[in-house]
C-alpha cells in the first residue's frame, strides 16, 4: 500500500485505473487491519 500511496501522490498522471480497482479489491486486509488499530486505540484509556 506505501507504494500504492506514493504513485497517488507524486505519478498522479501515471494512474490506470484498473490497476487502482485491483490494488483496492486485493489490498482490503491492509485497510481492514488499519481500522482495527484505530479501532483498537480509541476504545483504550489514554
Amino acid at each position: 500500500m506505501a507504494k500504492f500511496r506514493n504513485l497517488l501522490i507524486h505519478r498522479y498522471g501515471d494512474i490506470d485505473d484498473s490497476k487502482v480497482y485491483h490494488i483496492i479489491c486485493n489490498n482490503l486486509d491492509d485497510l481492514e487491519l488499519y481500522l482495527a488499530e484505530i479501532a483498537a486505540m480509541v476504545k483504550c484509556d489514554l
